[in-house]
């Protein structure tokens, strides 16, 4: 009997280690921080430091009384101890501060023939295909097959005529924060007005290939 009894207490332990186990990380709890991104901050007690602060361009939230916080690259759990580390200079009871990604956000500009070119906020899985459209969608005489992403590390021209052709998401380079979105001036349009032509432009590539060029 005292096997038994012996064998059934390890058993409960088991059960017992297998129901309470931490649960594991989600994906969003790795996911790297970037520029845009909107944080949920929160420490009882302390209103200004409750509440949504987004990372700015230079990969900082900005909070009161400490200033600055670089975190872009972290994940939202080592952003946390950083952050939390800043605040106990100034704060003595900070064990209750807690920092989550609530959104994530992604910030670029689209400029060149597009009819509202400027900074964009877009949701932070945007493709190309959606920046386009939120910059009010292309204009007469782009160059579908050389439009450009710009960032620090240099230039990606790609064919944006090709997905239009077949829908295939792997033709366009994936957004990073602060791209540049340039959609260049076809060299046989130059400033003559057109019609703008979706299909035509896409069948065509270029934007000036409908003759009405000079």
């Amino acid at each position: 009997m005292k096997v038994v009894a012996r064998c059934l207490a390890v058993l409960a332990m088991l059960v017992a280690g297998c129901l309470f186990q931490p649960a594991p990380a989600t994906a969003a709890d790795e996911t790297p921080l970037r520029i845009g991104d909107v944080l949920s901050l929160s420490l009882p007690g302390e209103d200004t430091l409750t509440g949504e602060f987004a990372i700015d361009r230079n990969g900082e939230i900005t909070l009161p009384e400490i200033g600055s916080v670089r975190i872009v690259g972290m994940s939202p759990g080592e952003a946390e101890t950083v952050t939390r580390k800043s605040l106990s200079r100034v704060i003595r009871d900070v064990a209750r501060f807690s920092l989550r990604l609530k959104e994530q956000k992604l910030l670029v500009a689209v400029a060149g023939q597009v009819a509202k070119p400027g900074t964009l906020e877009l949701p932070g899985d945007a493709t190309v295909e959606v920046a386009l459209a939120t910059a009010g969608g292309l204009q007469a005489g782009a160059q579908l097959d050389r439009l450009k992403i710009i960032r620090d590390s240099g230039e990606i021209v790609f064919n944006y005529k090709a997905y239009l052709d077949t829908g295939d998401l792997s033709l366009l380079p994936q957004l990073q924060p602060l791209d540049v979105v340039f959609v260049p001036i076809s060299p046989l349009t130059g400033n003559v007005q057109i019609d703008f032509d979706a299909a035509t432009l896409s069948r065509s590539g270029d934007g000036g290939e409908d003759g009405s060029a000079v």
